[in-house]
C-alpha cells in the first residue's frame, strides 16, 4: 500500500520536508539508489579506461565518439515521451483507486429496507452482503497476485467465511459474477416473504447492488486491457538508452580548456535521480495489484469489507435491544434550544 506520509506533514516546517524528502520506504531513493550504483560503477570503468589505458590517439577518438554521441543525445525526446507515459499510467491508477469498492453503502441499504430482527431476517441480509463481499474477493482473486496467493482455490474462500460448503459446488472458478446473481435473487425471494415491505426498497437493493457490480467491473477491465506492451517497452528503453549514451558523452575530456575540471559528474547524476525516479513511479503503478511499497493493500480492503458483516450483526443486536422509535423520544434539551433561539435572532437581525 502507498505508504502515507501526511501524519510527518501536519507543518510545514523545513525539518518536516527534509524528513519527508529522505524517507526510505516507498520513497525515491529506495526506487533509484541500485540503479545509480551501476550506472556510476559503468561511469567509473569508462572515465578510469579513457585516461589510463588509452593512449593519446585514442583519447582523441573516444572524444570525437563522445561528441558525436553528445551531438545526437538531445534528439532523444525524454522529458516529453516520460511525462506524457507517466500521466497516462496515473490516470489509470487513480480510476482504479475510485472504484476500488465499498461495501458499507450495501450492508446500510441492506439493513435500511430488510428491516427486521427476527432471525429469517438476519439470514436474509447477511446472505445479501456475503455474496457481494465474495463477489469482491473472486474478482480481486481474478486480477490481484496478493489476493491470488491468499485465496489459492475455492476452498480457501470456505475457511475465511465468504462461502459455505454447501454452496462450494454450486460455484466454479469462472464465474465471478454468480453471487451477484445470488444476492439479487435472494433479495427478490425476501420481498416475496414480504421481509422488504415494498418494491421500492427491493428495487434500491437490487440497485446498490449494480452500482457496486459496475464499480468493481471498471477495476477489472483496467486489469484486463492494459497499456500497449509496445508503448512500455519504447518508454523503458529509451530512458536506459539515454543514460547509456551519457557514460560517454558526458565524460570530462582530458584535452578539454575547463579549467574546473571535476571527477563526479553532479548534473548528470541529478538528472538520473529524477528521470528515472519518475520512470520508476510509472513501473510501479503499472500494475498496482502487485507487491511493491506503492500497491493496494487490497487483502486488507477484502477484510475491511468483510467485517461489514460483523457490524450489520452488531447493528441489528443494538436495534432488537432499543426498539424504539422517534415519537417516544420527549427528553428536552435546553441547552441546545437556547442555542437554536440565538441562531434564529442572528440570522433574523
Amino acid at each position: 500500500m502507498t505508504k502515507n506520509y501526511l501524519n510527518d506533514l501536519a507543518t510545514a516546517r523545513v525539518g518536516t520536508l527534509i524528513r519527508i524528502l529522505f524517507r526510505w520506504k516507498g520513497g525515491l531513493w529506495k526506487s533509484v539508489y541500485l540503479d545509480l550504483i551501476i550506472w556510476c560503477i559503468f561511469y567509473v570503468v569508462f572515465a578510469l579506461v579513457y585516461r589510463l589505458a588509452l593512449s593519446t590517439s585514442q583519447q582523441k577518438t573516444f572524444e570525437d565518439v563522445a561528441q558525436f554521441l553528445g551531438k545526437y543525445e538531445k534528439y532523444i525526446s525524454v522529458v516529453f515521451m516520460l511525462g506524457f507515459f507517466v500521466e497516462t499510467v496515473v490516470n489509470r491508477w487513480w480510476a482504479v483507486i475510485e472504484n476500488m469498492g465499498i461495501t458499507d453503502d450495501m450492508s446500510l441499504t441492506v439493513s435500511c429496507y430488510l428491516d427486521g430482527v427476527d432471525e429469517t431476517s438476519v439470514r436474509y441480509k447477511r446472505a445479501i452482503v456475503r455474496y457481494m463481499c465474495l463477489f469482491q474477493a473472486l474478482l480481486y482473486r481474478s486480477v490481484s497476485t496478493s489476493v491470488r496467493k491468499k485465496f489459492p482455490n475455492l476452498e480457501s474462500f470456505v475457511k475465511e467465511g465468504y462461502l459455505l460448503k454447501g454452496e462450494l459446488s454450486k460455484l466454479s472458478e469462472d464465474e465471478i459474477w454468480t453471487p451477484i446473481q445470488w444476492s439479487i435473487a435472494l433479495a427478490t425471494k425476501a420481498r416475496s416473504e414480504c421481509l422488504i415491505k415494498s418494491d421500492l426498497y427491493l428495487t434500491h437493493i437490487i440497485n446498490t447492488c449494480e452500482q457496486l457490480n459496475t464499480t468493481l467491473r471498471i477495476v477489472w477491465v483496467y486489469a484486463w486491457v492494459v497499456l500497449p506492451l509496445a508503448y512500455s517497452q519504447v518508454i523503458f528503453m529509451v530512458v536506459r538508452l539515454y543514460f547509456a549514451v551519457s557514460l560517454i558523452s558526458q565524460q570530462v575530456f582530458v584535452s578539454s580548456d575547463e579549467h574546473f575540471d571535476t571527477y563526479v559528474p553532479i548534473p548528470i547524476i541529478l538528472s538520473f535521480i529524477f528521470y528515472f525516479g519518475w520512470l520508476k513511479v510509472a513501473e510501479a503503478l503499472l500494475n498496482p495489484f502487485g507487491f511493491d511499497d506503492d500497491d493496494f493493500d487490497v487483502n486488507s480492503l477484502l477484510e475491511r469489507n468483510k467485517k461489514s458483516l460483523l457490524m450489520l450483526k452488531k447493528s441489528l443486536i443494538i436495534a432488537e435491544e432499543i426498539s424504539f422509535s422517534f415519537g417516544e423520544i420527549t427528553d428536552r434539551d435546553d441547552r441546545l434550544t437556547a442555542m437554536f433561539i440565538t441562531d434564529c435572532r442572528l440570522d433574523s437581525g
